[in-house]
């Protein structure tokens, strides 16, 4: 049996473009980072929106958005997505080198919230590297 978007009445897809209405007006750019990636999140059956923006030692900011999945596992959760974007854009076999992350969250009720998997996961990445959370 077919277990897809379709088959639960859900007309969007993961890769088409996605806007929650998400905005800030604060000018610290790893904050608009996760603010961007948490409004074009994939959260169809949660509607618990979130993203986050990793900066790097050297100053690069990568931005990740949480992907999910009909079954709800896998799903991708932000930090998962940025790592990998982190990692395909780095040079081959380079340290991740961590400096801050800032996770955005919109939780709808019940909430389905990344923060804990996200502090235990970023810690064991870059136990040094500061996480802020902000909740939409």
């Amino acid at each position: 049996q077919a277990f897809g978007p379709a088959d639960l009445n859900n007309s969007s897809r993961l890769l088409l473009p996605q806007d929650h209405g998400l905005s800030t007006d604060d000018e610290d750019e790893l904050l608009r980072s996760a603010v961007l990636a948490a409004n074009s999140s994939y959260a169809p059956y949660s509607n618990c929106f979130s993203g986050i923006a990793l900066l790097t030692e050297d100053g690069r900011i990568v931005s990740g958005r949480y992907a999910e999945n009909a079954a709800y596992n896998p799903s991708l959760s932000p930090l998962q997505s940025a790592v990998s974007q982190l990692i395909m854009s780095s040079p081959p076999q380079q340290e991740l080198q961590l400096k801050a992350a800032v996770l955005v969250e919109k939780l709808s009720e019940p909430a389905v919230s990344q923060l804990k998997v996200t502090a235990a996961a970023l810690h064991a990445l870059a136990p040094d590297a500061d996480l802020r959370y902000v909740k939409l």
